[in-house]
């Protein structure tokens, strides 16, 4: 195992994350006005330049507003938030995997899959089926579910991009972090195995070029994940 070089985080991260998670968590709530910049800075004992940058990454992530009059305001991240808060909302600990916002996603990357593997059963080549075969091997090997969802990514990641579609594997890597999650909790569940026979009939299918079959494939293994055998929601 390669180890990486551990770097702490910066006293801006520490304080978006302190910050958003009280947000996420219901500590602060929707509408309530935020503590001034130089109030920030005197309770949490960092400098105004800390706390301006923290309160324009919140901004971006969706979670606050800055308003006339009133300064920083929590947001309905709900109503107000992008893919970016997404990925917060689902790394978050405290964040359960609830069924309206797994099935959201799981619907979002079933109609996805179906474009790319509409694409790719009439453009694959020998190339492409070499790499995806050696991702599928590589997957069957994970020795943990993080290991597997991060390969299992890598896997459609490469399958969209090799669809020749010029959107999808944008997309894709938007919602890296929260269908990494996912895949993980998927594994944990029910097993690698149950993941890479998935992912290895599709190859058998698109290796064929059969479409239709490779289509039935995905609806068969998402529609199980949404609401059939194979759920993935806290329970």
């Amino acid at each position: 195992m390669k180890l990486e070089q551990l770097t702490a985080p910066s006293l801006r991260d520490l304080f978006v994350k302190t910050i958003q998670d009280a947000i996420i968590s219901g500590e602060l709530k929707i509408g309530e006005v935020l503590p001034t910049e130089r109030e920030f800075a005197e309770q949490m004992n960092v400098s105004r330049s800390v706390v301006n940058s923290g309160l324009n990454e919140l901004k971006n992530r969706g979670f606050i507003e800055i308003k006339p009059r009133k300064g920083a305001v929590v947001a309905d991240y709900i109503y107000t938030g992008n893919i970016n808060t997404l990925t917060a909302l689902m790394e978050y600990r405290g964040i359960a995997f609830t069924k309206e916002s797994v099935r959201s996603i799981l619907e979002i990357r079933k109609f996805a899959e179906l474009m790319v593997v509409d694409r790719i059963c009439e453009r694959v080549t020998e190339e492409d089926l070499d790499v995806l075969g050696k991702l599928l091997g590589e997957m069957a090997a994970a020795k943990t579910p993080k290991e597997a969802a991060l390969i299992a990514f890598e896997f459609w990641h490469e399958l969209a991009y090799r669809s020749g579609d010029i959107i999808v594997p944008l997309g894709i890597q938007s919602f890296k972090a929260p269908v990494i999650t996912l895949w993980e909790r998927y594994c944990t569940k029910y097993g690698i195995h149950e993941m890479v026979e998935n992912n290895r009939q599709l190859y058998d299918y698109i290796a064929d070029r059969d479409v239709v079959s490779a289509r039935a494939c995905v609806i068969d293994y998402m529609d199980k994940s949404i609401e059939g055998d194979l759920e993935i929601y806290d329970t």
